[in-house]
């Protein structure tokens, strides 16, 4: 019978002691890797390129003696639809205030528009504010006013 020769005892720490340092050496290069291009920006916009979340609280208010109606969405960017799908609509009479957040990356606008009906034929004045902006308004019998709201980073 042919006998197969044994390993060394002592080549077996080796080959393990190599296969550890590669792999060690591999977990490095990666994390170095990943260190610089994760800090390759400079700065949160305006002025630099760092992307990062955020967000925004918009008060909406009507302020109206009679019978309205409001509905209010959120964009991120004018015209594109808020991934949080911030809607909402509500009704009532007299004064009514609402805030309203919504979230993005710093590299989008963060908007919400607002759309107020009177709900009579009275000549009476509704308003209708999105954030601090001076308020829109109407007097017309049934009339309708609209306002949006806009943040940027």
């Amino acid at each position: 019978m042919i006998q197969q020769p044994q390993p060394r005892s002592g080549t077996r720490p080796v080959i393990i002691a190599a296969i550890l340092a590669i792999i060690l050496v591999g977990a490095i290069a990666a994390i170095a890797y990943y260190t610089v291009k994760a800090s390759s920006c400079s700065g949160y916009p305006p002025g630099g390129n760092c992307i990062a979340p955020y967000s925004n609280t918009f008060t909406i208010s009507v302020n109206y003696t009679g019978q309205w109606s409001l509905n209010y969405s959120g964009l991120t960017n004018v015209g594109e639809a808020n991934s949080y799908n911030v809607t909402g609509t509500h009704t009532g009479t007299g004064y009514f205030t609402i805030p309203v957040t919504l979230s993005g990356l710093n590299s989008r606008m963060l908007t919400v528009c607002a759309q107020a009906q009177k709900l009579d034929a009275s000549n009476s004045t509704l308003f209708l504010r999105v954030g601090p902006l001076y308020p829109k308004n109407t007097s017309a019998p049934y009339g309708t006013v609209s306002a949006c709201g806009t943040v940027a980073p």
